[in-house]
Order: C-alpha cells, then sequence, then structure tokens
C-alpha cells in the first residue's frame, strides 16, 4: 500500500508538471473527499479509460470541431494559457494553478510548483534558465530542453494530426452542461488514452486528460481561465538584478525558503500531519524543512505510507 500511495503522488506530481503555477496562488495536495464525490457510473468508452463523473446526454453527429480555433492559437507560436489543474488518483487529489506562455516556437516560460518547492523556469535562444525570485538568482537548466517543453505542452494540446477523433456529446460534468469533444491519443510506448475538451458554447472551459502513469490511472482536469494569443515580452527576459550561479547551488538555496517552507507546512495541515506524527516516523518538523530535494522525496515515500496504510 505504501508503494501505491507513493506511486500515486509521483503520478500527480508527474501530471501537474507539465504545467504549474505562478503568483500566489498554491499547489496542494489532499485526500479525496468521498461525501462530495459523484455517484455517477463511470460511461464505459472504446478506449477502456473510463470518464468518471460525465452524463452524457445527446450526441451531436456531424458538429463542427470547436477545438481547432485553440490549436491555431498554439500553432501561431504566440499564446497565454492559464487556469488550475485538478489531478486524481487512488484518492489523492493535486491542485495545480498554472500557466504558461510562448513568444514564438523557440521561446517559452512557465512556473512550476509541487508540494516541495517553486521553480520558475524559462527557455530563451534555445537555453533553458531556472530562476529564484525569493533570492533574486538564476541558472541555466540542463534537464530542460526546448524539445521536453513542447512535449509537455502537447500532452493536453496536441496536433489534431496525432488525435483519433472519438464522438461530439453534450453532457453534464460537475453540475454544469457543456458540449464535449472527445479524442483517443496514443502515448509514446502505445499506451491509449483520451483527451476530453468541453465548451461553453465555443470557449474552451476544460481539458480532460485521462491516462496511465506507472500503471496507475491518472484522470486529470484543467480548468481554463485565459487561453490567448498573447503574450508579455517583459516574461522572456532574465531580470538585470539576478546574479547567476550554479544549478546545484540554486536547487539548495531554493529548498531552504520561506516559500518552500510555506507548500510543505501547507501539506502537513491538508493531511492532518501532527508534531506527534512526526516524531513517531523519527522525524522534526524543522528536519523536514532543511531537506534537499532528494531527502524530502524519500520523506513523502514514508509520510504516505504511514498515514494511509
Amino acid at each position: 500500500m505504501k508503494n501505491k500511495i507513493f506511486c500515486a503522488l509521483i503520478c500527480l506530481m508527474t501530471a501537474a508538471f507539465v504545467f504549474c503555477s505562478c503568483g500566489e496562488r498554491k499547489a496542494t495536495v489532499t485526500k479525496e473527499d468521498k461525501t462530495t464525490q459523484t455517484t455517477t457510473e463511470p460511461v464505459v468508452i472504446e478506449s477502456k479509460i473510463a470518464q468518471q463523473g460525465v452524463t452524457e446526454v445527446k450526441a451531436l453527429k456531424n458538429d463542427k470541431s470547436r477545438i481547432s480555433r485553440y490549436m491555431d492559437i498554439v500553432n501561431s507560436g504566440t499564446f497565454t494559457l492559464s487556469g488550475t489543474i485538478i489531478s486524481r488518483s487512488m484518492g489523492l487529489v493535486s491542485e495545480n494553478p498554472v500557466t504558461i506562455s510562448a513568444l514564438d516556437n523557440e521561446n517559452y516560460h512557465y512556473d512550476v510548483i509541487t508540494v516541495a518547492a517553486r521553480q520558475e523556469y524559462l527557455i530563451s535562444d534555445g537555453k533553458a534558465y531556472v530562476l529564484n525570485d525569493v533570492d533574486k538568482t538564476y541558472a541555466q537548466c540542463e534537464s530542460k530542453t526546448l524539445e521536453s517543453v513542447k512535449s509537455g505542452i502537447n500532452t493536453y494540446l496536441p496536433s489534431l494530426t496525432t488525435l483519433k477523433y472519438l464522438d461530439t456529446y453534450e453532457v453534464e460534468y460537475n453540475g454544469e452542461e457543456y458540449v464535449r469533444e472527445r479524442y483517443i491519443l496514443k502515448n509514446n510506448v502505445g499506451e491509449e488514452q483520451t483527451v476530453s475538451y468541453f465548451f461553453d458554447g465555443d470557449t474552451l472551459k476544460i481539458i480532460r486528460h485521462d491516462s496511465n502513469i506507472l500503471e496507475t490511472v491518472v484522470q486529470s482536469d484543467l480548468s481554463v481561465l485565459e487561453f490567448e494569443n498573447t503574450a508579455d515580452e517583459e516574461e522572456f527576459e532574465i531580470p538585470e538584478d539576478y546574479k547567476q550561479i550554479t544549478e546545484t547551488e540554486l536547487e539548495q538555496n531554493k529548498n531552504n525558503t520561506a516559500s518552500s517552507d510555506e507548500y510543505i507546512l501547507a501539506l502537513f495541515d491538508s493531511l492532518g500531519v501532527t508534531d506527534d506524527d512526526l516524531e513517531k516516523m523519527g522525524y522534526t518538523k524543522e528536519e523536514v524543512l532543511k531537506m534537499d530535494e532528494a531527502q524530502r522525496s524519500v520523506f513523502l515515500a514514508e509520510l504516505f505510507g504511514e498515514n494511509f496504510d
């Protein structure tokens, strides 16, 4: 059970890592509230991945494609997409506000918030940089490439040429009425997934992605707040008052900031973890807050094993 819960946590973090947030909004991981969960039976579909909570009302035959306009925005190279990703797996719920901007096909800017820390990325002139706005530092990031960023975007907005059209329905979802376009997509190892686009009129409201990650079903909703073919050019330059350091130094600094501590404390609060719980695991709160990213990953595995067995 411990390994399964940790697997689910990693799946949620992986799903949310595609796009993540900026500003004052916070990432959270919580246990799912079974009392408010829909009782609608899953709809079994051709791809064999059920869409929990979606009630199909009326099939729309020969309906026009509403997603084409948004794909055209992405293909134009300049866009800003913001919203909130809500991912569910094995009773855990991860919420991550999202903002990603593209100036053109080679310059991207986005932030990433996990339960451990926040990172801000800039892809510029073929190089990737990670920025820390707490201590005004930045470093070149070897693990990120232009191709990996585009691959992340394609998780939710793949090219229409890679999608197999499934159906269009009027549906009810989370108490609201939408028109849903649904497509089948295969990942890089040939596993079948579904991508669904929910519209209010012609306005895109939700992108739903149902997939198998590490043999665990993950359901992710990207609730769209803004999707425009504009971008703020100032975001694509490293501020003059930032100091360049090594990536190792930046990671060490990032994991020992007030913002990093804030997310860990919020996780403790959302899961009801007390000082006594930590003591039983052999930790103090102060020790956890001083951990680097690798140590924190080990701790999270122990934490979820302790609380969910």
